[in-house]
């Protein structure tokens, strides 16, 4: 982890709700779908595809976070090897 992301998140922490540190309108987890569906309510005409890789790319090389976490932040779940 790098230091540069420790105010961001204490900032956010003011408005996490129920253990959510980017909750919805209603205190809880974020829909799979709210992404597209802020570009699609925002008329943008990009689509999310490829966010969940980058995401994890870019936690792996950049931040160096486990792999293990890195998979369980983008929704991948290992089921028995």
């Amino acid at each position: 982890m790098s230091e540069e992301h420790l105010p961001l998140i204490e900032l956010a922490k003011k408005h996490s709700r129920n253990g959510y540190l980017f909750p919805n309108s209603t205190g809880g987890p974020l829909n799979k779908m709210g992404m597209r569906n802020f570009l699609v309510d925002n008329n943008i005409p990009a689509r999310p595809q490829g966010f969940r890789s980058s995401l994890r790319t870019w936690l792996v090389d950049e931040i160096h976070c486990e792999e293990e976490i890195a998979e369980a932040c983008i929704g991948h779940v290992r089921t028995g090897d």
